[in-house]
């Protein structure tokens, strides 16, 4: 479960992230981030730029995965 000091820094983050963007804020490589995207354990869509993650998609994904 996350915080409330966490929840109020990712309701900061803008409200489509690409795969980049989530790899420097989560520290690990774009590599990983599609692992998690194609085992489906993170939801994305994919668009003329790549993939896209939408904020409320990642804090799902944080709340589970996560003692923060």
């Amino acid at each position: 479960m996350l915080s409330d000091q966490s929840l109020k820094a990712l309701n900061t983050l803008p409200a489509v992230l690409s795969i980049g963007d989530l790899a420097v804020i989560l520290k690990c490589s774009r590599v990983t981030i599609r692992r998690l995207i194609h085992k489906g354990r993170l939801t994305a869509f994919f668009t003329d730029e790549g993939w896209m993650i939408y904020r409320g998609d990642l804090i799902s994904y944080l709340s589970k995965h996560s003692n923060l």
